[in-house]
């Protein structure tokens, strides 16, 4: 049986405790921000995609940067003004 747990990103980050490095965690959120400036919309939400793949898949993939860093991205797709939904034309 899997069983699966929904956590915001203040939540992973307070379990984490002493593991929890906020250099990291400030680094993801600051490429986040950074990234909202010059992605599309699409673009963004593949980033959300990976950045939730890589925080549900961690203890398998033991990905290089740590938890720390994507907790950071994570909160900050909370706070970033995401770019505009491009519309999609008929014709």
């Amino acid at each position: 049986m899997s069983i699966k747990v929904t956590m915001d990103g203040s939540s992973l980050r307070s379990i984490m405790g002493c593991a929890f490095d906020f250099d990291e965690f400030t680094r993801g959120r600051k490429d986040c921000y950074k990234l909202s400036q010059k992605a599309s919309y699409d673009e963004f939400s593949a980033k959300l995609e990976e950045t939730k793949k890589h925080i549900e898949y961690e203890s398998d993939h033991h990905a290089f940067p740590g938890p720390s860093y994507w907790i950071g991205c994570l909160c900050e797709f909370d706070s970033v003004l995401w770019p505009k939904k491009e519309e999609q034309s008929d014709g």
